[in-house]
Order: C-alpha cells, then sequence, then structure tokens
C-alpha cells in the first residue's frame, strides 16, 4: 500500500457519446450505448417527458 490518493473523477463529453432523436437519447458509442442501457434513459415515460419539454422549448438540446 502507497496511501497515494488516486483520483477517480472521470469527465465525458455528452455529445461524444450520446445524440438525441424524437426524445430518445442515442448511445453513439459502446460506453454511451451502456449507460443509456443501464440508466434505462428511454423508458416510455422518460422519452415522452423529454418530448414535451423539447416541443415547449425547455429541454436544450
Amino acid at each position: 500500500m502507497t496511501n497515494n490518493l488516486i483520483s477517480a473523477n472521470r469527465l465525458q463529453i455528452w455529445t461524444e457519446h450520446f445524440t438525441i432523436k424524437n426524445g430518445e437519447i442515442i448511445g453513439i458509442t459502446s460506453i454511451g450505448e451502456a449507460t443509456s442501457r443501464l440508466l434505462m434513459f428511454n423508458t416510455a415515460s422518460r422519452v415522452r417527458s423529454r418530448q414535451l419539454l423539447i416541443t415547449q422549448k425547455l429541454y436544450y438540446l
């Protein structure tokens, strides 16, 4: 054991991994695909909510 701190913070740029189409968040990389699936970004209720926010110009792409 070295007692050194290891930084595990990771910064990702959203647009490198995702795009959005018709309210659905689509992974465009393997990281994006896995994240979308694991966090269930595209359940029916989430997509509907996103679509409504987009039409009201309250969801920023």
